[in-house]
């Protein structure tokens, strides 16, 4: 039983971080980029933008970003909505 329980526990994990891993990615890879909505509404200069890719991470590798993805997760943090 015991054993049975760990293997369990060890799939449901397994198929955790591949889905926390693949929505993540299928986010990333979504067309046009996340600030473009805002930009839409009111025309924003290069520094503005720049500044709000810095406040959101999206300056950042995509490693670090991922990792950031799952400290927050960890937290019950989601993170700020763009909109």
């Amino acid at each position: 039983m015991r054993r049975w329980l760990v293997n369990r526990m060890a799939q449901a994990t397994i198929t955790l971080a591949i889905a926390l891993a693949l929505i993540f990615i299928l986010m990333r890879l979504a067309p046009g980029d996340p600030l473009g909505q805002v930009s839409e509404d009111r025309p924003l200069s290069a520094t503005q933008l720049q500044a709000l890719r810095e406040r959101y991470g999206f300056d950042r590798p995509i490693g670090a970003q991922f990792v950031s993805f799952l400290e927050g997760l960890a937290r019950g943090d989601l993170g700020i909505s763009i909109q």
